[in-house]
């Protein structure tokens, strides 16, 4: 028994247009050095094998980093605290 062919669809599928669902808001730019912060954590292993976080808070207006907190393991009543 030999397998059919199969059969190839003939409707042509349209394209969509993409709408945003809201309308955006332009972003805020910061006047003053404490108006806006941002937060990161930085990872990196050391010799051992284990990993060393550091928090970075940085001023959004001035690019300045005010806080660097260094540790093994940072919870996050220790990042609400710094």
């Amino acid at each position: 028994m030999q397998a059919l062919p199969k059969r190839k669809s003939r409707i042509a599928k349209e394209k969509r247009k993409k709408i945003a669902a809201q309308t955006r808001v332009p972003k805020y730019v910061a006047q003053n050095a404490s108006e806006r912060l941002s937060m990161d954590f930085v990872i990196e292993r050391l010799q051992l094998g284990q990993a060393f976080r550091v928090l970075t808070i940085v001023y959004q207006c001035t690019r300045e980093c005010s806080i660097l907190e260094p540790c093994i393991s940072i919870t996050g009543n220790r990042a609400v605290a710094v």
